[in-house]
């Protein structure tokens, strides 16, 4: 019914175009004529309808493909910081080694007052000659403490 109102054809013009038909066609090709009139209305539709879903898609298509543009600049923009936070961290972390390391070998002090300055090697084997040595002294004085009592 869409499809005769946009048209604006009433029943009295249906009527009338069927009337006509009639004559010029005749009683035995019309039925044949309104079915093929009918296929013909009916392909079109069809073609109508199959170019409006794809026009329908191409759009949602544009849509999807300006929204992909959108993420892909945030996701630029967001790499961009991250790799600016990255360089920011390694020089951070590059001068608290740099000031760490200074700073060890401004406060580098022998092991005992007389004593020259220690490499670092020497120093840790110092360190752990020590704590050897307090280790075995408190066993001895534990096991002596035991038969004490």
């Amino acid at each position: 019914m869409k499809f005769f109102q946009v048209i604006d054809v009433g029943f009295f013009e249906l009527l009338l175009v069927g009337l006509a038909g009639l004559v010029i066609i005749g009683p035995k090709k019309l039925p044949v004529a309104f079915r093929t009139l009918g296929s013909l209305v009916a392909k079109a539709r069809n073609y109508v309808s199959d170019v409006r879903s794809e026009i329908e898609k191409e759009m949602s298509l544009e849509e999807l493909r300006a929204t992909e543009r959108t993420i892909k600049d945030i996701g630029g923009n967001y790499t961009e910081e991250l790799s600016n936070l990255q360089k920011e961290i390694q020089n951070l972390e590059k001068e608290a080694t740099i000031n760490f390391f200074d700073q060890a070998e401004s406060k580098k002090v022998s092991f005992y007052i007389s004593s020259p300055v220690l490499s670092w090697e020497d120093e840790n084997f110092q360190l752990k000659l020590r704590d050897r040595v307090r280790k075995r002294l408190r066993k001895r004085f534990l096991k002596k403490r035991k038969f004490d009592d």
